[in-house]
């Protein structure tokens, strides 16, 4: 019941606040954004199988019951699985209202609508990640009551792990289309078409480039092990396989991260540079807004994949 108490006092801090600066309960309040978050979240849970043990998790630190440490270990995954999705759509999100808001500059009555929306999702992600940080620590602390215990190089049976490739994609599949057809409840439909219209292409030049730069580490073919690992699982893997395929993950959505924003600086200079007409700087400097937004649409089908390996990881570590 503890972990009622921060969620009760960020409740009631957010209402206090919102109160005293002339607001209402209600403009706290916006469905549709909540459901495209909680749907990304679910999508990340499904797509890393990991949806039971995020609510074990929730209950692991809101009871005395104990668990085992697999189970401790794959609910620590989970949770800190929804803190990165959450952070990353709330990201994807604010980029993606920024470049909303530079393209229709000049329709002065949608802005209200726009700002809205991004801070309304900032604000869900800051409270949902407040009270997330809460639960994993608690679970953090259960889980170092266990010892670990690493067999050399000894295969993990995978056959233990729930995995379920066909829902995964469909999930994903669900989520990206929920995300990128927000239009008429988000005052998408007022957005420029040949702006967004270069999202595809922006991806697959990301994409592409995170391939190349990974050629050096070595990391490309770890990279794609882990890909057919979350679509076609095999019976058994190497910890070391795991491990190096996981990392190979992470840096890929770094790279893509640090592309796009070296992308979007190049972007802006040659937007100061070419636009003569101040009317036409605004939308302008949406394309790179919109550049920033493609890294992070990227991570929340890469993450996932992540999940799924680490999961197969506690499989052998406890």
């Amino acid at each position: 019941m503890a972990i009622l108490i921060p969620i009760g006092l960020i409740m009631v801090s957010s209402v206090v606040l919102l109160i005293s600066f002339g607001g209402t309960v209600g403009g706290t309040i916006d469905i549709p954004s909540l459901f495209v978050m909680l749907v990304t979240v679910f999508e990340g849970l499904a797509a890393g199988g990991l949806v039971r043990d995020f609510f074990r998790g929730l209950k692991i630190s809101a009871s005395k019951k104990n668990f085992s440490a697999l189970e401790t270990a794959n609910s620590l995954a989970a949770v800190n699985l929804v803190m990165r999705m959450v952070l990353v759509s709330a990201l994807a999100t604010t980029f993606l209202c920024l470049a909303m808001l530079l393209s229709i500059w000049d329709d002065k009555g949608a802005w209200g609508k726009v700002l809205a929306l991004g801070l309304i999702t900032l604000l869900y992600s800051a409270e949902t990640e407040i009270v997330l940080v809460c639960v994993r620590a608690k679970i953090q602390k259960k889980l170092a009551a266990f010892k670990t215990s690493v067999s050399g190089e000894k295969s993990v049976e995978i056959s233990k792990i729930p995995l379920l490739p066909v829902i995964s994609f469909l999930a994903g599949g669900i989520a990206l289309f929920l995300l990128l057809s927000i239009g008429r409840t988000f005052v998408l439909a007022d957005f420029m078409p040949g702006t967004l219209g270069k999202l595809p292409l922006m991806l697959v030049l990301l994409i592409l480039g995170s391939y190349i730069l990974m050629i050096p580490s070595r990391s490309l073919i770890p990279f794609f092990r882990a890909l057919k690992f979350a679509v076609l699982p095999k019976t058994e893997e190497t910890p070391a396989r795991f491990s190096q395929g996981r990392k190979a993950v992470f840096q890929a959505i770094f790279l893509r991260t640090a592309l796009s924003f070296f992308g979007a600086v190049i972007l802006a200079v040659c937007a100061l540079n070419s636009v003569e007409n101040p009317d036409e700087a605004a939308h302008a400097f949406s394309i790179p807004l919109i550049l920033l937004f493609a890294p992070f649409l990227s991570a929340i089908f890469l993450l996932p994949i992540s999940a799924r390996i680490e999961k197969a990881m506690n499989s052998k570590l406890y």
